[in-house]
């Protein structure tokens, strides 16, 4: 019996023992497998920091981005205008553009003496920055003020455009870290002064006045390193024990603009919240039972999931839209892109006008309709789409297919279904929905640049509900740029010419007239249709700049044939639609002529149908004044539109220019053409309304206008628009205006030129 005891509890000792062995085996493995979850844990929440980091370092660089262009735009309308309408200007745009103030400066010496004046000697400015049209940002601390200081390298102004502006928001943007108030955020130059302090002081000296005298005391020379990045412009992190030893982390990114960086300090106990402790239980709870082991191992795996969701959620999701970002979004396309051999095509969807619906309805009313387009996105996308929102009101959607047809169809879908959102002010305010495609044709392309490709069709939609990308937009986009660069330069220089084509009065021949046209003589691409660069100069807000310019070389050349005896005519320049909000146009057109001693009865000022059917009250008014101030009124195009002989009834117009339209190919000798034309022609008469016919090639339409009574003819029938050297010559004959012989007024011009754009 005791030796069978003996043997049992020998057997149960080697049982144990193996048991024991296979626990502590166990223990081991999942005591490096726990070691090895802490370490990954504490390097993701590492990066967490990091990234939160350069998420408010790039927030702040967007926030200076706008104030910039803002400025730059506000500096380039200032020089615009006249001097003494500079202040009045500025002050209003400064609430607009949220700014406290905005000063305009003529050069680098005033604005530095402007600073001097206003915080004192000891903030510089940095003049290469500003002469190479960068800008410059500094920080006075104790008043919670940042001063914008910004030239333009583009043109030879050296204006300084300075604005003042309260840090309110980038307090509001480093408080919004996403660790619950236990993170310290700040912004410092590279020197160390704290931006958003309300007192002058300097981080790196508080360090070292806060460590002097503790157990920690060489705690600040660790920040050398952080002082050395930051003199080079490079982001890193520091770990160091607080005055109490508790472990802390930083984490700082230098901004690209002046020398401004940010930076954000958190306990490592709040990064690290939870592992030690887990990691703690899971080695009792394996001492206790493998079974306890296994399952608190399992449990932890778990909930390491879970904390990795929750930092994955926080980098990469949208907090509007509940969504991906743009970050997200980058990464899995690339990875779809990578992997896959199908056929994929990026959409740029934005809001048209989202600013004004923002500002209208308010932010949270914007959210609203952000969430719901977002929701009818994610309905459209098929398995494999995906899609996210990159910043304001910009979507970008990844579609498996470059079947034009397909994507007009899925796009329209979504634009019929996102607007039709009810939620603002009862459904009555209806936005749209604009879409721009690029068809991806080569994966390993940067997929910024697809989106910007996106981007670039969406703005050049051309009127349709969605565009698809082109390359020779994109040349056309550089066209612009550079023409609306060179367009200051070039009218200092002269490249802008005035040609005149001569007008022909039908009862005896003579010439009684011109229309100004301009044409541009480029330095490097030669001579430049008005069809070119005019609707380029009308998009960027120049044209009445051009048109000022074309006005007074009008009136100077007017004034050269009266010094010259020469025997002068009517000549029409045209008005373009925004000199009509310019207040005191006119006045300043009356004071070009008065400065010069030129009549104002001697110029017309045309403007097109389209204009007087926009507003035809306040254009009653207009007229009405133009007359009071001794000038001519043209309307010019008439009979494109659909409302002209309405315009007739309600405004006093001097001269109407029949639409070129009415005569491609020859005025008909019966039917309906030539009833119009005759009908119009007779209208005017009885109106008492000078009549000119533009655009007339043959002689045959010289014949027949002349029957039905038109006053003049304007066309290559007789005349192509000419310089001024060439109008001299053939438009006078010792000093008079020229009377064409009856048999040459019969006569077609044999030019081979094309009709210019007027």
């Amino acid at each position: 019996m005791e030796k069978k005891y003996s043997k049992r509890r020998r057997s149960q000792r080697i049982l144990a023992v193996l048991f024991g062995a296979v626990i502590l085996a166990l223990s081991w493995v999942f005591l490096q497998n726990s070691l090895h979850i802490y370490e990954q844990s504490r390097g993701r929440t590492k990066q967490y920091l990091i990234d939160i980091t350069y998420q408010l370092h790039e927030h702040i660089e967007t926030q200076i981005q706008n104030s910039l262009e803002m400025l730059r735009l506000i500096r380039n309308g200032a020089l615009e205008i006249e001097p003494e309408e500079r202040e009045r200007y500025l002050t209003d745009l400064a609430d607009f553009s949220n700014f406290n103030s905005l000063h305009l400066v003529s050069d680098f010496d005033q604005a530095e003496a402007w600073l001097r004046q206003h915080y004192g000697g000891q903030y510089v400015l940095d003049r290469d920055l500003l002469q190479q049209g960068q800008a410059q940002l500094i920080a006075i601390p104790g008043k919670s003020m940042v001063v914008y200081f910004t030239a333009d390298h583009a043109d030879q102004d050296t204006s300084v455009i300075i604005g003042e502006k309260g840090n309110e928001l980038l307090k509001e943007l480093l408080s919004n870290n996403s660790f619950d108030g236990q993170a310290l955020t700040l912004t410092i130059t590279r020197q160390g002064t704290v931006i958003t302090s309300q007192i002058e002081q300097n981080f790196f000296d508080e360090i070292a006045a806060s460590y002097a005298g503790t157990e920690y005391a060489e705690v600040p020379q660790l920040f050398e390193k952080m002082r050395a990045d930051l003199r080079t412009g490079q982001s890193g992190t520091l770990s160091f024990p607080s005055r109490s030893g508790e472990s802390l982390l930083l984490s700082y990114e230098p901004l690209s603009f002046s020398d401004w960086c940010v930076f954000t300090v958190i306990p490592a106990s709040v990064l690290n919240a939870g592992i030690e402790d887990l990691t703690m239980q899971n080695l009792v709870l394996t001492l206790v039972t493998i079974l306890l082991l296994v399952s608190v191992g399992g449990f932890l795996v778990i909930l390491q999931r879970k904390h990795t969701r929750r930092l994955t959620d926080i980098a990469f999701m949208d907090e509007i839209t509940g969504g991906w970002n743009e970050l997200r979004f980058r990464l899995e396309a690339e990875q779809i892109l990578k992997s896959s051999d199908a056929a994929w095509s990026i959409v740029s969807v934005d809001i048209a006008d989202f600013t004004f619906l923002n500002n209208i309805y308010g932010a949270q009313a914007g959210d609203a309709v952000l969430r719901h387009v977002f929701a009818q996105i994610r309905n459209m996308l098929q398995p494999g789409e995906i899609a996210a929102r990159s910043s304001a009101d910009i979507f970008y959607i990844l579609l498996q297919t470059q079947d034009r047809d397909a994507i007009i169809r899925r796009l329209s879908g979504l634009k019929r279904n996102a607007e039709a959102f009810t939620g603002l002010d009862n459904g009555s305010y209806r936005f749209e929905l604009r879409a721009g495609v690029y068809l991806i044709h080569d994966c390993s392309r940067n997929l910024a640049w697809m989106e910007e490709s996106a981007n670039l069709a969406r703005k050049y939609r051309d009127g349709q509900e969605c565009s698809f990308y082109r390359e020779e937009r994109m040349q056309e986009q550089k066209l612009e740029r550079e023409l609306i660069s060179d367009m200051p330069s070039s009218l200092r220089s002269g490249a802008f010419e005035v040609y005149l084509q001569p007008k022909v009065r039908l009862s005896d021949g003579c010439i009684s007239g011109a229309e100004a046209l301009i044409r541009w003589n480029h330095p490097e691409k030669g001579m430049l249709s008005p069809g070119i660069f005019i609707p380029i100069l009308e998009k960027a807000k120049m044209i009445s700049r051009l048109d000022h310019f074309m006005f007074e070389q009008v009136c100077l050349l007017l004034q050269r044939w009266q010094q010259e005896s020469r025997e002068t005519c009517v000549i029409s320049v045209n008005l373009s639609r925004q000199n009509l909000s310019i207040p005191d146009l006119l006045q300043q057109y009356r004071a070009i002529c008065e400065r010069y001693g030129v009549a104002p009865s001697s110029i017309e000022l045309e403007l097109t149908e389209s204009i007087f059917m926009e507003n035809t009250a306040w254009m009653q008014k207009f007229v009405q004044e133009m007359h009071q101030l001794g000038f001519r009124c043209s309307l010019d195009d008439f009979g494109a539109g659909y409302s002209s002989l309405g315009l007739l009834k309600d405004l006093d117009i001097d001269v109407i220019k029949l639409d070129r339209s009415f005569f491609a190919g020859n005025v008909p000798d019966g039917g309906k053409g030539r009833l119009i034309v005759s009908s119009i022609l007779n209208l005017a008469q009885q109106l008492h309304i000078h009549t000119v016919a533009e655009g007339i090639e043959q002689t045959e339409q010289v014949s027949a206008l002349r029957r039905m009574g038109c006053d003049v003819v304007q066309g290559f029938v007789f005349f192509r628009p000419m310089p001024v050297a060439d109008f001299e010559q053939q438009a006078y004959n010792g000093g008079k205006l020229r009377c064409l012989p009856c048999t040459a007024a019969e006569e077609p011009n044999n030019s081979k030129e094309p009709p210019s754009h007027e």
